[in-house]
């Protein structure tokens, strides 16, 4: 079990935004998650990510309640929409930010078709290039757990197919996916889906 949440609600302002009266996450899943805009997507994978404390509630990661939220932000990935990296300086400096092995960087760019890319610097880069990116980013951290928000927002189909397979096969060698998404047609990706309502 990676995820346990009891009761977890968060408010801003008096104003209910989320409610979780019970979820479980386990090893080896891809979780999307899906609802209207303000329902709590973000919020929810903000949680997970130790980026934002509940209101009230209970979350557990892997068996042990999670006091202190820093606990959990620093065994996770993440892959968000606007991708948070630094644009004027190389791929190779971007991840030599968390990584400072020359052959492990250079093993998961060559995995993720991006190894040309290694001394581009990042503002050169298409959208599918950087989001590869902060995915290389991500799975460097050393993490089996990636959280994704909207990872394909911003791509055009083709590249959201490519980022979706790649996921997929992450997934298959094991690794636990939470995604948000508002794209439906990314669902069929999923090995279970939450709804938010």
């Amino acid at each position: 079990m990676i995820y346990e949440l009891k009761g977890v609600t968060k408010t801003y302002k008096n104003n209910k935004i989320l409610d979780i009266k019970e979820l479980q996450i386990v090893d080896g899943e891809f979780l999307m998650i899906i609802a209207k805009s303000g329902f709590g997507k973000t919020t929810l994978l903000k949680i997970l990510g130790g980026l934002i404390k509940p209101t009230k509630g209970a979350l557990y990661f892997r068996g042990d309640e999670v006091k202190k939220q820093y606990d959990i932000r620093k065994q996770v990935g993440f892959v968000l929409q606007d991708f948070c990296l630094i644009e004027h300086i190389t791929v190779n400096k971007n991840l030599k930010l968390i990584c400072s092995n020359d052959d492990e960087i250079k093993e998961i760019l060559d995995k993720l078709g991006i190894l040309k890319l290694l001394n581009q610097k990042v503002k050169n880069l298409s959208g599918g290039e950087k989001q590869r990116v902060a995915i290389a980013r991500s799975l460097l951290s050393g993490h089996d757990v990636i959280l994704a928000d909207e990872p394909t927002g911003n791509l055009d189909t083709e590249t959201t197919y490519e980022i979706m397979e790649l996921f997929k096969e992450l997934n298959d060698n094991g690794m636990t996916i939470v995604m948000v998404t508002h794209d439906l047609t990314l669902l069929k990706y999923a090995t279970n889906v939450l709804k938010l309502d």
